[in-house]
């Protein structure tokens, strides 16, 4: 059977979600807790891979296994093998051969910058601190050569075989407003 799981976790502490030597990861710490439920190794696929200290609010693994598994009470199960900063949202089974990368229909990304010669020690971790003063009105004219559908191929590596493409809705884009 094939299980799609939801998590969220905060990232400062691991060197992003993909599995690396001797290093912290999601992956990795994900890993190790799936094993103590499930009793047997099994391949854990991430919707993508992200840098070391990023954030995930919503992000989908799946993974297979042949064990009988009691779905509703899985995450329940993996938050108390869990620390603190990585938490299972939901889990559900779904079709067999589901892949969390090539099945998934999108995704989204949010940046915050803290306009502030301060930064607030309880969410420091969460923004980037620009002390000089932002042209909000600028910014947002700039923003909107993104607004499309844009091709981005020339970011990613040549050997890869797919085409990349990145929409941008107006009204999902930027939400910039002075504080």
């Amino acid at each position: 059977m094939t299980i799609l799981v939801k998590i969220a976790y905060d990232g400062t502490n691991y060197h992003g979600f993909q599995i690396q030597d001797d290093v912290p990861t999601v992956f990795g710490v994900f890993q190790d807790a799936l094993l103590k439920i499930l009793g047997h190794p099994t391949e854990i696929k991430g919707c993508s891979r992200t840098d070391s200290g990023v954030h995930a609010k919503c992000y989908y693994l799946s993974f297979e296994t042949v064990k009988q598994l009691n779905i509703p009470r899985l995450p329940l199960a993996l938050n108390a093998n869990l620390p603190a900063d990585i938490r299972v949202l939901s889990a559900q089974q779904v079709d067999d051969g589901f892949h969390a990368r090539y099945d998934c229909q999108g995704k989204e990304y949010t940046y915050y910058i803290k306009n502030s010669h301060i930064d607030d020690p309880f969410s420091y971790q969460y923004y980037w601190r620009v002390p000089s003063q932002l042209d909000v009105e600028k910014m947002n004219e700039a923003a909107q050569y993104y607004v499309g559908r844009q091709d981005f191929r020339s970011f990613i590596m040549m050997s890869l075989d797919f085409s990349y493409h990145m929409v941008f809705q107006k009204n999902n884009i930027v939400n910039l407003k002075k504080a």
